[in-house]
């Protein structure tokens, strides 16, 4: 075996671990999505039965490389791998299911953050282009 076969051949092991540690990483920011992070335990009160549900917003990146090379004749050769990522989950209550005699109803939480976000957010926008056309020059 020539020393470059070598050297793709220990990157092929190392890139292998790399992989393995990724689709672990994968795997466990999958069980995020799963009923039970979406549905909480159920509540019985009597007749009435709760069930809390939830919205759940995974993101998730992550990258592996490898490298490798020879030096000129006899000076050896190296070879590298390495890899990297990150992610988070969001997760925030959104409406309670209850069953009762009378039926089925869902009844659902008002996010006043999320309101007023999307107000800032709109009134930044009309403002912000308010101020543009106030600046154009007029075309007589």
């Amino acid at each position: 075996m020539t020393e470059e076969s070598e050297v793709k051949q220990a990157g092929a092991v190392a890139t292998g671990k790399a992989l393995d540690v990724a689709e672990g990483t994968l795997y466990q920011f999958l069980k995020t999505a799963e009923a039970s992070a979406v549905y909480g335990e159920p509540v019985r009160e009597g007749d009435v039965l709760l069930l809390p549900t939830a919205e759940v917003v995974t993101f998730l990146g992550f990258g592996v490389g490898e490298g490798g090379g020879s030096g000129p004749e006899g000076t050896g050769g190296g070879s590298g791998e390495g890899g990297g990522g990150g992610g988070k989950t969001y997760a925030r209550p959104v409406s309670v299911v209850v069953v009762s005699p009378q039926g089925v109803e869902v009844k659902h939480i008002l996010d006043v953050t999320k309101v007023v976000l999307a107000a800032l957010t709109t009134w930044g926008f009309i403002v912000g282009m308010a101020l543009r056309m106030s600046r154009r020059p007029s075309r007589h």
